[in-house]
């Protein structure tokens, strides 16, 4: 993600792969951010105040997306009751094992899923596109929007769940496999 955005110079970037210190900037630095993306950190280095800035600058407007993995890190960190996650997850871990991949209803409708003219062949690309290996199986909270899924022989489980926050939106993605897409 971060190859993709500092690409574009409409965007500008700041990373932080510091998992021994505090990965989030100060109030004011935050609000600053039009987006901000969130994959595994270790939830010791994210205090509960950078969590209320965070809300805050979701609620005002702000955009998050939340990349999920196989070290369970964003469920201790926005397990129970966080509304900053749009879904719940299962009281023991529980993935889905060579899934593949459909867009719902919902999903199809989003003009940032559209990835061709027409709906045919959009879920064409979508159904073509490399799968994750594994998903975390989650729950989506009430008001949440499945947007695609992943599908296997023992069962479904939401990809992409979005929900509104206040003005601002979050986006789950219940994968970090996503990397797979760039290739073919």
């Amino acid at each position: 993600l971060r190859n993709i955005f500092r690409r574009d110079p409409n965007w500008r970037t700041d990373v932080s792969f510091a998992p021994d210190q505090e990965v989030l900037p100060d109030e004011a630095t935050l609000k600053s951010y039009d987006l901000i993306v969130l994959g595994e950190i270790p939830h010791e280095v994210v205090s509960d105040q950078h969590l209320g800035w965070l809300e805050d600058h979701v609620r005002s407007g702000g955009g998050l997306i939340l990349i999920d993995g196989p070290r369970e890190e964003l469920r201790q960190l926005l397990g129970g009751d966080s509304p900053l996650s749009p879904v719940t997850w299962f009281d023991a871990p529980q993935w889905l094992d060579q899934p593949h991949l459909a867009l719902t209803t919902e999903g199809s409708l989003e003009p940032a899923l559209t990835l061709a003219a027409n709906k045919a062949d959009n879920e064409a690309i979508w159904s073509y596109l490399p799968a994750p290996h594994r998903a975390i199986r989650v729950r989506p909270k009430v008001g949440a929007t499945i947007l695609a899924e992943a599908r296997s022989e023992t069962g479904n489980t939401p990809l992409l769940i979005t929900q509104m926050l206040g003005s601002g939106r979050v986006l789950y993605i219940s994968s970090d496999e996503s990397w797979r897409w760039r290739y073919q």
